[in-house]
């Protein structure tokens, strides 16, 4: 009887292992990490160049980006000197290596601060879509003005041409 017990609890916690194991390979794919409120690590003078529409600038926000601004910019980062025309200087440097690593700088406008976190990758065709995720809340109160937000992505170095984001 004894055998019996053991042999199903031995078998359930595979069961739970191979679960967990399942789940965790759709969430990490490629190794990817979101950094969701990168703007001040980007320089302004590819800011001025890659407005996005309805965003405010200026000090006193009194400058709108126009309909002739896109909606989102994205850009695949697979070099340093890439990396050093969208990165500020004063931004320390965060370790990417190159030969093995990429990033994804993405931007669009928004009201929201809220927290975003990575719901898929994939890859088809040479193109990355890389689905996000932002909490919704009710009666919070945390929007404000429309302004430019960041996202950098890293993740290992794939073969690809473009990359498009989806809220989900």
């Amino acid at each position: 009887m004894w055998k019996k017990f053991l042999g199903i609890c031995a078998t359930t916690a595979l069961c739970l292992v191979m679960a967990a194991g399942f789940a965790a390979c759709g969430k990490n794919q490629y190794h990817a990490v979101l950094y969701d409120n990168a703007e001040e690590w980007i320089n302004e003078e590819y800011v001025n160049a890659h407005r996005t529409r309805g965003a405010r600038y200026g000090e006193n926000s009194e400058s709108v980006a126009d309909d002739s601004c896109p909606e989102t910019w994205t850009e695949i980062v697979k070099n340093q000197e890439k990396y050093l025309e969208i990165f500020s200087d004063t931004q320390e440097e965060f370790e990417v290596d190159f030969e093995k690593e990429m990033l994804i700088v993405y931007t669009f406008t928004t009201v929201y601060h809220r927290s975003c976190s990575l719901t898929k990758l994939k890859l088809k065709d040479e193109t990355l879509t890389i689905g996000y995720k932002m909490p919704t809340m009710v009666g919070v109160g945390d929007a404000s003005k429309p302004y430019q937000r960041f996202f950098v992505v890293k993740l290992d170095k794939l073969d690809l041409n473009a990359a498009e984001f989806t809220e989900e």
